[in-house]
């Protein structure tokens, strides 16, 4: 995506979703605030798979959080 055909807002980019690109997967963060709901109705409405993640235990990066991995299949 390149920037000149996104809208800037406040310093922030951002794309109006149609067509083209289209939202596959929805990574959760491990501070998401929990709105289950609001998840997975975006995720149903977007058919996109949602992974909620944690952050490693001896590494610099996320793994994917299994024990919220069902709340979102």
């Amino acid at each position: 995506m390149r920037l000149e055909n996104c809208t800037m807002i406040d310093g922030h980019y951002f794309i109006q979703f149609g067509n083209s690109p289209k939202v596959k997967e929805i990574v959760l963060g491990c501070k998401y605030d929990n709105s289950e709901e609001y998840i997975l109705k975006l995720s149903k409405d977007l058919s996109a798979k949602v992974i909620p993640s944690r952050m490693a235990l001896e590494e610099y990066k996320m793994n994917i959080d299994g024990r919220k991995i069902k709340k979102f299949q």
